[in-house]
């Protein structure tokens, strides 16, 4: 509990420096201290406190604490003093003298109503009014036979000792569910604890006490799990509520209740990026108000319907907002790169036909790429029209010739080669030679020199007309193909 001495400081809270449902608890719990008349909904204790708070705070941001006390108290106390004025001073002083009645000790009541049925020579206006409190306590007999029925289980032992711990738990069990608004499940636990205590046989499972009268198959699941997990297995059924909806009862739900569903549906709000006035005190009261109207049949809170309304109300951050488009266009993008490129323009001559010109697959396309000499070439594995034999290999044929003249033209400049030269030359060569110089030493007619011999040798106009001879040939079977 926080020191009194940090309340009785007479400066204002900041919104910096403390929360605010910091503030709206100390205003809450000086009331209770003070005695102030809150309203008996913590609803609307919570609404008038908020008010409060606003109402005075200062222009620079404080929150004063004092002030909204004095506010409240005035508030309160009038709402108080016009309730007083609307109830009759007649059925006032009735329920004082019930009160007076119900205190007394239950064998003098019953005294006191003898006596004054004895008493003839009593007025019996005066009897009657003596007797009136006794007879409208006996008709309200709902809230009474509750306890009824528990001091009756409570009052003798079971009959087995064995017993004694499942009637107890039963008890317990049914308390817990009479004070916390499940009032026909608590009388069934009561009658099964009778039933159990009164019984012969030792209870040891939930079929046997299905045996008993007054106990049907939920009062003997119960009594398997009592008997196996025990009192809190079957106490914290009831906290699963709590993490899901947080949904609580008004009439048994207190100023603490009420204030950490507040504070629960502001973190969701702000855990959704829901954009709330900037005003912390304005933003809880929207909030209070919210969880006011999510009340289903004025009994039950549900956050997740005050959460919608709240976001229907003020919509998303922009920030967030922005984002969430971002990341839904990324995502249609996404989704159109998955599919894959569409197809270009249609053939409009085969549209008639319903024939769409398709892609070849994949295995069967080749891509053809120009060479130098004006061939195509392709790398698929597919062959070519053209069988023109490529620039590298006509180079490489050209060279071998040229080398083959070069040969035979060194050899009739050095005639003096000796014999193991001659021997390791290749035959080829060696026939070539011999008939190069059998056709010059024969040639008696020629009257060249020995150069014009060699320049003859090295003439090339035949390899280029060989190569395009090569050419011709090739193009004319291109034309045939």
């Amino acid at each position: 509990m926080r020191s009194r001495s940090m309340r009785s400081i007479g400066l204002g809270y900041t919104l910096s420096s403390m929360k605010t449902e910091t503030a709206i608890s100390d205003l809450l719990m000086q009331c209770e201290e003070q005695g102030v008349p809150l309203p008996e909904d913590p609803l609307q204790a919570l609404r008038k406190a908020i008010a409060a708070l606003r109402n005075t705070k200062h222009q620079l941001g404080y929150l004063q604490i004092p002030q909204a006390f004095d506010q409240l108290k005035k508030t309160c106390s009038e709402d108080a003093g016009e309730q007083e004025l609307i109830v009759p001073a007649k059925r006032g002083g009735r329920r004082q003298k019930r009160t007076l009645m119900q205190d007394m000790v239950k064998r003098n009541r019953n005294n006191l109503v003898v006596d004054s049925e004895s008493d003839e020579s009593y007025d019996g206006q005066s009897g009657l009014a003596v007797m009136d409190p006794v007879a409208s306590s006996k008709k309200k007999t709902k809230y009474p036979k509750k306890s009824r029925i528990q001091e009756q289980v409570e009052a003798a032992p079971a009959v087995c000792d064995k017993n004694q711990s499942l009637v107890d738990q039963f008890v317990q069990l049914g308390e817990f569910e009479v004070t916390h608004g499940y009032t026909q499940r608590g009388l069934a636990r009561f009658r099964a604890a009778k039933e159990i205590r009164n019984s012969t046989f030792v209870v040891t499972s939930g079929a046997q006490a299905k045996k008993l009268d007054r106990v049907g198959a939920a009062v003997a699941t119960k009594v398997d799990q009592l008997l196996n997990e025990g009192l809190d297995a079957a106490l914290n059924e009831y906290d699963g509520d709590e993490e899901a909806l947080f949904v609580t009862n008004v009439k048994k739900m207190n100023l603490r209740q009420a204030q950490r569903s507040l504070a629960e549906l502001i973190s969701k709000c702000e855990a959704a990026h829901i954009q709330l006035p900037g005003d912390s005190l304005e933003a809880r009261a929207e909030a209070v108000e919210a969880i006011i109207h999510s009340l289903k049949d004025e009994k039950v809170v549900n956050l997740s319907d005050a959460q919608e309304e709240l976001q229907q109300k003020f919509g998303f951050e922009l920030a967030w907002k922005q984002q969430i488009e971002n990341q839904e266009a990324r995502r249609q993008r996404q989704h159109q790169q998955s599919k894959g490129p569409t197809s270009s323009a249609k053939d409009p001559r085969l549209l008639n036909l319903g024939v769409l010109p398709g892609a070849p697959p994949l295995k069967q396309r080749v891509e053809i790429t120009p060479t130098k000499d004006g061939g195509r070439k392709s790398k698929g594995g597919v062959m070519t029209p053209s069988k023109r034999p490529a620039s590298s290999q006509l180079q490489q044929i050209w060279t071998t010739k040229v080398a083959k003249k070069a040969k035979s033209v060194r050899e009739l400049i050095m005639p003096e080669a000796p014999d193991e030269m001659e021997e390791k030359r290749p035959i080829y060569l060696k026939k070539k030679t011999t008939a190069g110089q059998s056709d010059l030493l024969d040639d008696e007619d020629s009257t060249g020199s020995p150069d014009q011999d060699i320049a003859a040798l090295l003439d090339f106009d035949g390899l280029d007309e060989g190569a395009d001879c090569s050419s011709n040939l090739s193009s004319d079977e291109e034309l045939a193909l």
